[in-house]
């Protein structure tokens, strides 16, 4: 095998390999003993065909067959023993290939290295880290939230019609062709007016009414509505309004918490305080990593994988994009795309900078992510959708990418660590407000 080097670019390498006929005709006679002793041929007892019958009909397959083995293991093998490492998956040519007494095989192949990063002298940082205290009035406010989480449904002091956002307590009957049916009627039931959890339309047509208020209200059925006996008809409903309701904030008190699942007050309040003072150290870790990655980035200056920052270019913008999508509202300025174009880039280029520097630490020191690591990680993110555990189970089977993104995730989370374990880090106190905006900014 002859290598020789065409370009080498920055971190762009092109290189030509060679095969010699006599090494590519002792492939092709290993390749041909291989299939003979195998071979089925009428007219001759299994492995006993002569090899001029077994060239004539699988010699051009073993030819292929060659060429494809041979771009494989030549390419492991260079790589290895030149010390390159592709950052994507390299492009392979055939450029010569000869078929006769005198046969010729090279190829071309062609990747982009990962850049050779200069040692970095982590070990001599020294950072400060930033933890907040949880306040008693961070309980309090903790405990609010879910007072006002909580449904307490009271009449409304003053008497007025009916609003969007407005809980309505009625009776309903409905008809469908003039005929009446039980699954289409109930008395005082309560109905958030602007939840659409009705036929559309129903909701609209019962704001400006009021209290002892009858209405026929006129709807149509979805034509992909469930139940196909009613399927696009059109329905009548005769409603009576006996009660509107407001959601009004409940009483933090010893039964509000009882309500939440606590004992008491007292017990959702330690509770509350618990969880907030996991929350702020969860915040102190994320604003101490985010200071370690600024300095990385900083200390290390290298030339970057074009197609990498591409690929984490393209992978941003399209989230950009399906955001864009979902809300209607949003229709950036040119002037506000190409500014968010040349942010998106910027992430690009940090996040694989950082990447190739965090693995190669990681190589360097040995860190590792065991299969019981990533099996742990992945049930992670299914408790962070209940009740779709089974989908995402589906999708993980049939995508092993999203495993791997784990796994690098977890991967450069350990080297984080590990990188942290080794320097200095001292305790600063500092707000929940300023704890907050560090790491809203990262």
């Amino acid at each position: 095998m002859d290598i020789k080097v065409n370009k080498e670019e920055g971190l762009s390498i092109e290189l030509t390999v060679a095969f010699s006929p006599e090494e590519l005709d002792q492939k092709y006679q290993e390749k041909i003993a291989e299939i003979a002793k195998k071979a089925k041929i009428d007219g001759f007892r299994p492995g006993k065909a002569p090899l001029q019958v077994i060239e004539k009909r699988y010699g051009d397959s073993a030819y292929g067959e060659i060429v494809d083995t041979l771009m494989k293991e030549s390419s492991v093998e260079l790589f290895k023993k030149n010390k390159y490492r592709p950052a994507v998956q390299p492009k392979f040519d055939v450029t010569k290939f000869e078929k006769g007494k005198k046969k010729a095989f090279e190829y071309q192949v062609s990747f982009e290295s990962l850049p050779k990063i200069k040692e970095v002298k982590y070990q001599d940082y020294t950072f400060e880290k930033p933890v907040a205290e949880v306040k008693d009035g961070d309980v309090k406010e903790a405990v609010a939230r879910v007072a006002e989480g909580i449904e307490n449904l009271e009449p409304l002091a003053k008497k007025r019609a009916i609003k969007a956002a407005d809980f309505v307590e009625f009776d309903f009957e409905g008809s469908v062709d003039g005929v009446k049916h039980d699954s289409m009627k109930a008395e005082n039931y309560k109905l958030e007016i602007g939840s659409n959890s009705f036929i559309p339309g129903f909701e609209e047509a019962m704001i400006g009414l009021k209290i002892g208020d009858k209405k026929t209200i006129t709807v149509n059925f979805p034509v992909e509505y469930h139940a196909k006996e009613f399927a696009g008809k059109e329905a009548k409903f005769d409603v009576i309004i006996h009660e509107i309701l407001a959601n009004q904030s409940s009483k933090v008190d010893d039964e509000m918490a009882k309500k939440a699942g606590f004992k008491d007050l007292l017990d959702m309040k330690q509770v509350a305080k618990a969880k907030l003072e996991e929350d702020f150290k969860e915040l102190s870790n994320q604003a101490l990593k985010k200071t370690l990655l600024d300095r990385l980035d900083k200390d290390v200056k290298t030339d970057l994988p074009p197609t990498l920052v591409k690929n984490e270019f393209d992978m941003i913008w399209q989230q950009y994009e399906a955001d864009l999508n979902q809300d209607a509202k949003k229709k950036p300025t040119k002037a506000e795309t190409d500014k968010h174009k040349k942010n998106c880039q910027e992430i690009a280029e940090r996040r694989v900078k950082l990447g190739i520097v965090l693995a190669e630490i990681g190589q360097k020191n040995k860190v590792e992510v065991s299969e019981d690591e990533v099996r742990e990680a992945v049930m992670g993110e299914f408790k962070k959708y209940p009740g779709q555990e089974q989908q995402l189970m589906q999708m993980i089977q049939g995508n092993q990418q999203f495993v791997e993104n784990i796994k690098a995730k977890l991967y450069e989370s350990k080297v984080v660590d590990y990188i942290l374990s080794k320097i200095k880090v001292t305790e600063k106190k500092t707000s929940k407000a300023d704890l907050i905006k560090m790491v809203d900014e990262s």
